[in-house]
């Protein structure tokens, strides 16, 4: 198995040289995620998945309504 060595994420991103460098934040942001262990980003992925996943199915339950009360 290799080692992982991370590289800047211009080292991937096929775009103008003048977006990268005008896109100070967004890149600096870019580069230290990705400087992260894989583990970590998959984490954070997995949580935001789980957490939309329960938002959206809180979202589409069908709501019963309560039984009217009985009298006896």
């Amino acid at each position: 198995m290799g080692v992982w060595v991370s590289q800047p994420i211009s080292a991937y991103v096929a775009l103008p040289p003048d977006v990268l460098k005008n896109w100070v934040v967004p890149r600096a942001i870019a580069d230290w995620f990705m400087a992260l262990s894989i583990q970590v980003p998959l984490i954070l992925f997995g949580l935001l998945a789980f957490f939309l996943m329960a938002t959206l199915i809180g979202a589409t339950e069908h709501k019963r309504p309560n039984p009217a009360p009985r009298d006896y």
